[in-house]
């Protein structure tokens, strides 16, 4: 046969057969209506006659497919477009964003707020391309009637604002699309006021617990400064009495749906967090009967679910006189607090590795510490015994005499 006219398909001229001098037309494609590959394999008695018939075919086709892809755009819901970028359970949510290197937690976050205040609304059944601006509003003006908080509305509003320019830049699914959702104007939420406890309430709230568990739970908050996920996750062999650390390598983390597993502490930071004597004592009883976890789950060897954790967390408080409002994040800040105010021997480029902080750096005080930090400072053992001695001076004159 003679060789091929170039592009998709071919035509060729017949050399034997019954057929021999005629021209056959091949081509394989995908069929816009039924989207299954169809084969044509026509003869035709001239090449012109076989070339222009292939053309064609060519040109309805490929108009099919465009008419095809337009339908398919026009059709895209809100709610198909969030779980392709999200994906889904049956999947393990591996969409889009986890394809292109967004952590877990951040999905499961989207997830979780997706579903609950978009998923079975009107917006998130509409056709993107059919989402305006009175659209975007009348959805919001619900979520207010509803009695939904600002906070809540504008965490939304950030979910449905990156959905929507994935779609329009990200991954050009409706380029010439304007994104409605910035353009709603949200009420600020009011900013919780931290509660910062002082180094005698603390140990007095310690104090009045009347089990060890109950004293180490308490106190790992308030001498160590540990986030909630990095106390719910801490084990035995974490802690090394003989060096006065404790190596938080390890934290809960929450997938998308709501199951708890272990993974490393926030930023992905592996630290060494400086122990006062007084800590290693409330800590001692637990560690010496058992080398996993020390507040685990009651029937299986894990830690206890985040439900639990606050269940005890709000018994502690009501004990111990503590105000109710008090939540765990405020004892890492009251600790940074006594080690920032009262601790002036403590650097502050140790005090951020022991916290497992970074510093803005914009931040005219501090304008280029996060690049030193990061370069040029090691978590020194002696800084480390600056840090215990310091701690353990504030705790102790925080302590009635004797006790």
């Amino acid at each position: 046969m003679a060789k091929a006219i170039s592009g998709e398909g071919s035509i060729r001229k017949r050399l034997s057969g019954k057929l021999a001098g005629k021209w056959r037309v091949q081509w394989s494609y995908d069929d816009p209506m039924s989207n299954e590959l169809t084969t044509v394999d026509r003869t035709f008695a001239t090449q012109a006659e076989a070339a222009r018939f292939l053309k064609e075919l060519k040109a309805r086709v490929h108009t099919g497919q465009k008419i095809e892809v337009a339908n398919a755009k026009r059709a895209l819901t809100l709610n198909a477009w969030f779980d392709e970028l999200a994906g889904t359970s049956a999947n393990g949510f591996g969409g889009r964003w986890q394809e292109d290197g967004m952590k877990l937690k951040t999905i499961s976050t989207k997830v979780s707020r997706y579903n609950a205040h978009v998923r079975n609304s009107e917006i998130g059944r509409l056709p993107i391309q059919h989402i305006d601006i009175d659209r975007a509003r009348a959805f919001f003006r619900a979520m207010k009637e509803e009695g939904k908080s600002k906070a809540t509305m504008k965490d939304v509003q950030g979910v449905l604002v990156k959905v929507l320019n994935d779609a329009i830049d990200t991954y050009e699914k409706l380029p010439n699309l304007r994104n409605p959702f910035p353009k709603v104007k949200l009420e600020t939420p009011e900013v919780r006021e931290a509660i910062v406890v002082t180094p005698k309430d603390a140990m007095q709230a310690i104090r009045k617990l009347s089990n060890d568990e109950d004293r180490a739970f308490l106190g790992l908050f308030f001498l160590a400064g540990l986030r909630l996920s990095e106390h719910m996750a801490i084990t035995a062999e974490q802690i090394d009495f003989d060096k006065g650390v404790i190596v938080i390598d390890r934290a809960v983390k929450l997938g998308p749906t709501g199951k708890q597993d272990i993974g490393l502490p926030k930023g992905d930071k592996v630290r060494l967090v400086t122990m006062c004597p007084t800590l290693a004592d409330l800590l001692r009883p637990l560690a010496e009967k058992t080398d996993s976890y020390l507040f685990p789950a009651k029937s299986v060897d894990s830690p206890r679910m985040k439900k639990r954790t606050y269940e005890n967390w709000h018994r502690i408080l009501k004990e111990t006189g503590l105000p109710e409002d008090l939540e765990p994040r405020d004892c890492r800040l009251s600790h940074n607090t006594w080690l920032e105010k009262f601790c002036p021997k403590v650097s502050l480029s140790t005090r951020l590795e022991h916290m497992g902080h970074s510093v803005n750096r914009n931040s005219s005080e501090h304008r280029g510490l996060t690049v030193n930090l990061r370069n040029y400072t090691r978590f020194l053992s002696d800084a480390q015994g600056i840090l215990r001695k310091e701690l353990e001076r504030v705790v102790k004159a925080a302590s009635p005499k004797g006790r």
